[in-house]
């Protein structure tokens, strides 16, 4: 599906906008903001992120998540342009991971 500024969901998103249904399907609510998600939750440890963490990106500034898919990578929405994927991790510049809930 698409990455569509502000989106979220069904068939369109942004990379908060993923980030705040999926969790919202388990109960959890989040803000549609990256940065604002990610002062949400308890801290994690890059070694101890377990599948479904989100994981921020861009030090200092903070503006992009994705929800952690296991191996070093993550599903996200990337841009304008992209679909959902899967993504290594370090292909963006790592600031840090939040477990909501």
């Amino acid at each position: 599906e698409p990455y569509v500024r502000n989106g979220d969901g069904p068939s369109e998103w942004d990379c908060s906008g993923l980030t705040m249904r999926a969790w919202g399907s388990v109960g959890v609510s989040l803000p549609h903001s990256a940065g604002s998600q990610y002062s949400r939750g308890s801290y994690v440890n890059k070694s101890d992120l377990q599948l479904g963490d989100l994981v921020f990106f861009y030090p200092g500034s903070i503006s992009h998540v994705g929800l952690y898919a296991g191996n070093g990578q993550i599903i996200h929405a990337p841009r304008p342009g992209k679909s959902v994927e899967y993504s290594k991790m370090s292909y963006m510049p790592y600031a840090g991971a939040r477990r909501p809930g």
